[in-house]
């Protein structure tokens, strides 16, 4: 798989991780986030949950405004 798809071995066989731009990007700006996404609010809540698991960092504290049918 590696050698198809160009990623380091490594990467592939060790734990999960979570793209890290990705993450940057999403905590930047929460509330942009929200916005385009929030026609899929149960992938906001993974989002948000793996966010939190994998870095510790729960982005609704950083966002201005959260929908109640998202906090649960």
């Amino acid at each position: 798989m590696a050698r198809l798809t160009s990623i380091k071995y490594d990467l592939l066989s060790g734990p999960p991780t979570l793209n890290p731009e990705a993450v940057e990007a999403i905590l930047a700006n929460v509330d942009r986030f929200i916005e385009q996404w929030i026609a899929y609010p149960d992938d906001i809540k993974k989002a948000r949950q793996l966010i939190l698991d994998m870095n510790g960092v729960d982005i609704f504290a950083k966002a201005s405004t959260v929908p109640d049918f998202l906090k649960d």
